[in-house]
């Protein structure tokens, strides 16, 4: 269960850094949707293991991925706008709701055709296997944190000069 809530985690945090592109470091942790519990508890985690270059690098990867995917997908959707007899759209997810009914046919077609390539489409070949990394790396990221706790208190700091994410506090 706890896999579960970490995967929707990641998944809600990636989501949104591709949309905002790489331009924006920070991240407005309220505006994420469908978080597995607090925002706050969500920041913290995710930082935690940011700090850790293996999972970040994984994040980053996985990141880019979807970043790629969105920047197709809203091409498409420019295109098709654009040769849509004045059919609007608004695009921000792999939902299309919004589309004016006086589409033409042809640009129904294309409409199907975006949504059975969702940009965020996590059994995607590629993305499923970016997303399993970063899973992967959490569990390295944590096992490392606490070997390297329990390693700085074998060689006698003390309790109260570690941290809990296994740092020394100097």
């Amino acid at each position: 269960m706890i896999l579960y809530h970490f995967r929707q985690l990641v998944i809600q945090y990636v989501k949104h850094r591709a949309v905002l592109g790489a331009k924006y470091h920070r991240v407005d942790w309220k505006s994420i949707s469908d978080l597995p519990t607090s925002s706050s508890a969500c920041m913290r985690r995710m930082s935690f293991l940011n700090d850790n270059l293996r999972f970040r690098k994984a994040v980053n990867k996985l990141c880019n991925i979807l970043s790629e995917r969105y920047a197709k997908h809203l091409q498409k959707s420019q295109n098709m706008s654009l040769n849509s007899d004045g059919c609007k759209q608004f695009v921000r997810s792999q939902s299309c709701e919004g589309i004016s009914n006086n589409c033409s046919p042809d640009a129904e077609i294309q409409m199907r055709s975006l949504n059975r390539e969702a940009w965020d489409d996590f059994e995607n070949k590629n993305i499923k296997t970016a997303l399993e990394e970063v899973l992967r790396c959490k569990i390295i990221a944590k096992l490392d944190a606490s070997s390297q706790k329990g390693q700085l208190q074998h060689e006698g700091c003390s309790d109260a000069s570690v941290k809990a994410d296994g740092y020394v506090i100097l």
